[in-house]
């Protein structure tokens, strides 16, 4: 069995799975007016509640969901690549295997590679 065959459970490998998580992981960007509305107290609240802090917090889970997005996106990239160059390889052996053709454009149908 050629290493091609393998077949990994990376939410990189299925892009509909790929785009759901990464739209689960949007869900405090899409609704950031709302978390800052609930975050900065009213006048009659101002003394009950630490805006600052509550501030900062939001903004410290924004910059780690930013974070967390710009690592998997760039793993999946890299995995996708590496993936490409590997069915390369394969095709450039084996030129007659449609399979390794087929592969090889299904992987190169998920990042643009020039």
């Amino acid at each position: 069995m050629s290493m091609s065959t393998t077949h990994s459970t990376s939410p990189c490998d299925d892009i509909s799975e790929f785009l759901d998580m990464l739209k689960k992981m949007r869900v405090l960007d899409d609704k950031i007016a709302h978390s800052l509305n609930t975050s900065i107290p009213t006048e009659s609240f101002a003394s009950k509640v630490d805006a600052t802090a509550t501030c900062k917090d939001l903004f410290t889970q924004l910059v780690g969901n930013h974070t967390r997005r710009d690592t998997i996106l760039q793993s999946c990239i890299n995995s996708t690549i590496s993936n490409v160059q590997k069915f390369r390889e394969e095709r450039d052996v084996n030129r007659n295997d449609i399979q390794i053709l087929k592969r090889l454009r299904k992987e190169q149908s998920k990042v643009k590679i020039n």
